[in-house]
């Protein structure tokens, strides 16, 4: 989830890694990242994306607020957070507070029941595109609340350009590891037509 600085993508401020700043499940769910959260989730439901709907924003801050709280009233919390895989312990450690499968699972049908009158086959699609969002929302909220308090900016956590960079190539790697040739690790600064020209000579090499 936020950007930073570049210099500082790798270990959170000294005032961002340890300590309580508060927050409250109100200030969690009111913040940007899970409104955006729940407005993308209301969208996909609906298929009428920006457009508002009262009922499932409802449904889905009360899924919000059970996460929230979930993570805010963990007895045992972990709030220290650094070294270069920090964002990803913040994520883990919202996962964890909540118990993220077992809370997904138990909130499904609680999601299910509130709006079956509009989405009659709901329970066929909990494995699908609705039960992405009801673990999206959860996850966001989760992640959020750790973030909040610990008292780390929610902006940080996001992936920085270089962040994003970074694990694609790590990914297109291991893709090119298990499958030779079917991959093009490229530098950042290559043009389409450089990719186009790799492609084209390694088909030549093929052949």
């Amino acid at each position: 989830m936020a950007n930073a600085n570049e210099e500082n993508d790798h270990e959170p401020q000294d005032d961002c890694v340890s300590g309580s700043s508060n927050c409250s499940v109100a200030d969690v769910v009111g913040h940007p990242t899970i409104r955006d959260t729940i407005s993308e989730a209301v969208g996909n439901w609906t298929q009428r994306h920006g457009e508002p709907d009262e009922e499932l924003t409802g449904v889905f801050v009360d899924l919000c607020t059970r996460a929230a709280a979930a993570a805010l009233e963990c007895d045992e919390k972990v709030t220290g957070f650094s070294g270069d895989d920090w964002k990803k312990d913040v994520a883990n450690e919202g996962c964890r507070r909540i118990r993220f499968e077992e809370f997904v699972d138990s909130n499904k049908p609680i999601v299910a029941d509130a709006v079956r009158h509009r989405f009659p086959d709901i329970d066929e699609q909990l494995d699908g595109l609705f039960g992405y969002s009801i673990a999206k929302m959860s996850n966001h909220a989760a992640v959020v609340a750790v973030a909040m308090d610990c008292g780390i900016p929610v902006e940080r956590l996001r992936s920085t350009p270089a962040e994003s960079n970074a694990a694609m190539r790590k990914l297109a790697a291991a893709v090119n590891k298990a499958t030779p040739g079917k991959a093009i690790v490229a530098d950042t600064n290559w043009e389409a037509k450089d990719i186009i020209s790799e492609m084209q000579r390694r088909e030549v090499q093929r052949n």
